[in-house]
């Protein structure tokens, strides 16, 4: 997915908020592939009162775009200093 170059670390190229971005991407597309298969994200917002913090998804219904659905995603906490991108 990414090319962070040979032998160096990931965090000369890449800061905390491009790093959350690709730790979501890769929870939508490995993950909770299922859940994005039916649903789209309308919005995401940061739980950032706990450490480490965390991502919520607000979603909707990919068939109806304005029907109102009550289902949220809790995705898994995500900590910078852990975390590393998959290679796929």
């Amino acid at each position: 997915m990414f090319d962070f170059g040979l032998n160096k670390s990931i965090f000369e190229f890449v800061n905390n908020e491009e790093l959350s971005v690709v730790f979501l991407q890769e929870q939508i597309e490995t993950d909770f592939k299922y859940i994005f298969d039916k649903y789209l994200i309308t919005d995401i917002e940061w739980l950032e009162t706990e450490m480490p913090i965390r991502a919520v998804g607000y979603l909707t219904d990919a068939d109806e775009i304005n029907k109102k659905i009550n289902i949220i995603v809790l995705f898994p906490p995500f900590d910078p200093n852990k975390y590393i991108p998959q290679n796929n």
